[in-house]
């Protein structure tokens, strides 16, 4: 499993924008009718959002991050698709009870699911079953979450060689990033 994951969270206030990219070849017939072949297993898929960091801790570290996994394999949280947690989790369980039903949020089994209370305070599981009350993982908690905490599908993705960034003080920075999506062949 990378040890890399990105917690910084997508700014609110700007869109997430899913890009999906199926690449195809015409087949042309002689009554001059066409038909398209798929020549990818999977579409391409990416992520972008943008970010802002107002304390100089999280500026940190989204700078860090960018900057040092650039050439690595991240886990990135599908933001957009995020739940929260109904009933506190101890230590040591492995299902966590959602408020949404999340057989219709893209978790992948065998895939990732992140739990995340800020950029500083997550951890990372394998999801192992989905039920409409919540997501079953395979290694046990080994933090308590409480009420409110939030649970995310992941991807492993990467990012661009080069990333916009505004960085107004050593407080404030701002940008948007976009990740690529490493597939899993089905």
């Amino acid at each position: 499993m990378p040890d890399k994951v990105w917690t910084v969270p997508a700014n609110g206030g700007e869109s997430i924008v899913e890009s999906y990219g199926y690449r195809t070849d015409v087949m042309p017939a002689y009554t001059n009718a066409e038909q398209r072949v798929q020549l990818r297993a999977v579409p391409l898929e990416t992520l972008e959002f943008g970010i802002m960091a107002v304390e100089a801790r999280e500026a940190q570290l989204a700078v860090t991050t960018i900057f040092g996994t650039q050439d690595e394999v991240v886990i990135l949280p599908l933001w957009q698709y995020g739940s929260r947690l109904v009933v506190d989790t101890l230590i040591g369980q492995s299902l966590f009870f959602t408020a949404d039903d999340v057989t219709n949020v893209p978790y992948r089994i065998n895939g990732h699911a992140l739990l995340w209370r800020d950029p500083f305070t997550y951890e990372l599981f394998r999801v192992t079953s989905l039920d409409p009350g919540g997501v079953s993982v395979l290694d046990p908690a080994t933090k308590n979450w409480l009420i409110g905490s939030m649970i995310f599908p992941a991807r492993r993705a990467r990012l661009p060689d080069r990333v916009a960034l505004k960085q107004d003080s050593t407080r404030v920075l701002t940008g948007r990033v976009q990740f690529t999506v490493e597939q899993d062949l089905p």
